[in-house]
């Protein structure tokens, strides 16, 4: 399953999921060293992304984000939430998983600019990092990082999309007529 996850095989997230689902399953899947994998898809993809950048620099081409990255993201909050994941390993994995998101640093910054777009995959990386950054040590590696910095300033300019323009008339509820 790592070798797949590192060849960015987008079918691979839902049999991984599946096993972190049952009782042995995160300690199978970190065995596997399927973080770290994981981890090396991330960099090998953004070492590719940022060739085509190049290359479209003054072009008005956008790139969409692969359905690998939405794969690891729901995998990584798959095994964030297990609660069959040992505590002992616990601080280990956030550290990998920050490393991974710090690492698609410059995706993420695309999904930020381009929401309301692929709204599912800024979601469930922000509970991503959220979950990962629960522990102190983690935190403070997020803040200390200049990637984490970006995050931060993404962060805060979707907060103030959202506080300027609501959700649509249809996702509110409606208010009493009397």
């Amino acid at each position: 399953i790592a070798s797949l996850i590192a060849n960015h095989d987008e079918h691979v997230y839902h049999v991984a999921q599946k096993v972190v689902i049952c009782s042995e399953g995160p300690e199978i899947v970190l065995d596997a060293r399927l973080p770290q994998a994981i981890r090396q898809a991330a960099r090998d993809y953004v070492a590719q992304e940022q060739k085509v950048m190049d290359e479209l620099r003054y072009n008005s081409a956008t790139l969409d984000i692969p359905a690998f990255v939405r794969g690891h993201m729901l995998l990584i909050k798959s095994l964030l939430l297990s609660p069959a994941l040992p505590s002992n390993r616990r601080k280990q994995l956030d550290l990998d998983i920050l490393d991974v998101l710090l690492t698609y640093t410059g995706v993420f910054h695309r999904i930020f600019n381009s929401f309301p777009q692929n709204t599912e995959v800024l979601a469930t990386c922000l509970q991503c990092l959220s979950l990962c950054c629960s522990e102190s040590a983690c935190l403070q590696e997020f803040v200390s990082d200049e990637r984490g910095t970006t995050w931060n300033q993404d962060i805060l300019q979707l907060t103030y999309v959202l506080s300027q323009n609501p959700l649509p008339r249809q996702y509110l509820p409606t208010l009493p007529m009397k």
